[in-house]
């Protein structure tokens, strides 16, 4: 069995050196949330003609005051005017906001001064609230001309957006009781689906017994899930473990226990089955209301589109094809399979910039994964991917690799087809090259390109004469990060090994002490810092001469010498 999840909670106020004092200076300022109720829909015309003068913090200043935006220090400068030059650079590089309500007024103002500055490279926004709106607002604030390369929103989960942004304003101030229990309804409806998944994934993972050819998949319904975690919790009377009504503290604990669920989630999902739209209001709710309320869920959901699911293109929007930013990272957001699997349809067109994705700390099952997996066909960028603590087994981690580093092919048929696909591509790529401008941003940095990354497929002979192809596929990704993922077969994990191009981070993982054994001490174990300085992948590097001595391929693929397993 796997352990209980550890609870997973956003910046704590007294964890943050510089909220306290973000809170003191916005007391003082006035600023609250509401304050920009005044403002109803758009900026005045005079936003959209707004010239600044490259500082963004100034820039932000002076049309937050022409457009009548209150706003927030955060986003003001904190040093005086006659403040030297550097220092003055030093604070407009990089802007954080940190468990702020934003307000739409304040994310406009932003959009503007993001477009005209050529001095913010980095922005992070942790636990701010922002809405699916929004952060298409902030989108359109990443012109071509913008400066910022790392965006990190972090600990941000998006609600089901209205299909009018301005009926949901309106419904938000004034809306009748009747308006907001549909709207939160909606909301609640959409959540039950993903901690069923969520909760189905574990019970999924848990139910794999390794194995030595990596191949068991167990797919355990949630009505199976909690009635097998009922009998483990007393084998005598499963049902009163389901029946019984419980209150929020013993709810939690619970099913932290039973359902490897963490704190935070059991306690959402109790006060979502506690509302009148699926219970009574009255404290008290039992295990079998789950399964009743996410079939319900399920069943109202039945026939939808996934592909244009409004909360997956919000996230989405900013890694498209034509997105400025070269580090993205959105911890601990909800993202589940539905929003997963629209990040692996975004990142198979890729913005030719995107260099690292980081989605620590959600809900990502193996097929989430598989839809990530299949983007490395056709993405050759993307040199770092964080997935710790999701719900990735074996078997996701399979998907991932699948277009990963070296494979061999043993069949003439087989590698025919993909050496004149490489040909053609080489010719294309000849065409796209000529003439080749790399792009720069406002302040005139270049930007990250990889160039156009074309595979290769060389033939070989064995010992005994017959031949045998080598196909080096995608060699762009460095860095994957698995900690934190229940995945428990060492074999199918060793069996990945050699195939891999860079680092393999598996730490906290339940196969690590059996891969000790299989590395027999083999394994990378120093610090080493990551893109976004946010997760730290661990690892040694070894010299070029000594990786290539361990190559079991040749030609090209002699560069391959297998994943690097990071295990401590």
């Amino acid at each position: 069995r796997l352990p209980p999840s550890p609870p997973c909670r956003p910046p704590s106020f007294l964890g943050a050196p510089n909220l306290f004092r973000e809170c003191l200076c916005a007391m003082a300022s006035g600023w609250s949330y509401g304050v920009n109720s005044h403002i109803k829909d758009e900026l005045p015309d005079e936003a959209k003609a707004f010239k600044g003068s490259g500082s963004f913090r100034a820039d932000f200043a002076a049309l937050a005051k022409q457009c009548r935006v209150v706003a927030h220090t955060a986003f003001l400068p904190a040093r005086p005017a006659a403040a030297a030059a550097d220092a003055v650079e030093a604070e407009d590089a990089q802007l954080s906001a940190q468990s702020i309500m934003l307000d739409r007024p304040t994310v406009q103002v932003l959009r503007h001064a993001m477009s005209a500055t050529t001095s913010l490279k980095v922005l992070r926004l942790s636990s701010c609230r922002l809405d699916a709106e929004m952060l298409r607002l902030l989108r359109l604030g990443l012109s071509e001309t913008c400066t910022v390369a790392r965006l990190q929103l972090d600990w941000n989960p998006l609600q089901v957006p209205h299909e009018n942004p301005s009926e949901a304003r309106r419904i938000a101030a004034e809306g009748s009781t009747e308006e907001r229990a549909a709207v939160a309804k909606r909301q609640h409806e959409r959540r039950l689906r993903e901690i069923a998944e969520s909760t189905e994934a574990r019970a999924s993972a848990a139910a794999v017994a390794p194995s030595t050819s990596g191949e068991a998949v167990v797919n355990v319904e949630l009505g199976a899930a909690l009635l097998a975690a009922a009998e483990a919790e007393d084998p005598g009377a499963p049902g009163k473990v389901l029946d019984k009504q419980r209150d929020r503290s013993v709810w939690s604990e619970l099913c932290n226990r039973m359902l490897r669920m963490p704190l935070e989630e059991a306690e959402e999902l109790f006060e979502i089955l506690n509302s009148t739209g699926f219970g009574k209001a009255d404290g008290r709710v039992p295990l079998r209301r789950f399964e009743k309320a996410a079939a319900a869920a399920r069943e109202a959901a039945a026939g939808v589109d996934e592909s244009t699911d409004q909360v997956a293109a919000a996230f989405t929007c900013v890694i498209d094809a034509t997105s400025p930013l070269e580090v993205v990272s959105f911890r601990c957001c909800n993202i589940a399979r539905i929003e997963a699997q629209a990040f692996g349809r975004a990142l198979a067109a890729p913005s030719p910039h995107l260099k690292a994705l980081n989605l620590w700390g959600n809900y990502i099952c193996d097929r989430g994964a598989e839809a990530l997996g299949k983007a490395f066909e056709a993405n050759f960028g993307l040199q770092f991917l964080g997935l710790g603590k999701n719900l990735v087994t074996h078997i996701g981690l399979q998907h991932l690799c699948r277009a990963l580093g070296v494979r061999r092919l043993t069949e003439k048929a087989e590698a025919d087809p993909i050496m004149k696909q490489l040909k053609d591509l080489t010719k294309d790529r000849d065409k796209k090259m000529k003439g080749f401008v790399p792009k720069v941003d406002g302040s005139g940095r270049e930007r990250y390109n990889p160039g156009i990354y074309i595979p290769t497929c060389e033939e070989f002979k064995d010992a005994a004469g017959k031949p045998y192809w080598l196909h080096v596929r995608n060699v762009a990704l460095k860095t994957m990060v698995l900690d934190h993922n229940p995945i428990m077969d060492a074999q199918a994990v060793w069996n990945l090994q050699p195939y891999g191009c860079g680092e393999l981070v598996l730490r906290d993982t339940p196969c690590v002490e059996a891969l000790k054994h299989l590395c027999g001490g083999g394994y990378a174990s120093e610090r080493q810092s990551s893109p976004d300085g946010s997760e730290a992948p661990e690892g040694s590097s070894a010299s070029p001469e000594a990786a290539a001595s361990r190559s079991p391929f040749l030609g090209a693929a002699a560069a391959i010498t297998g994943w690097r397993l990071v295990l401590q």
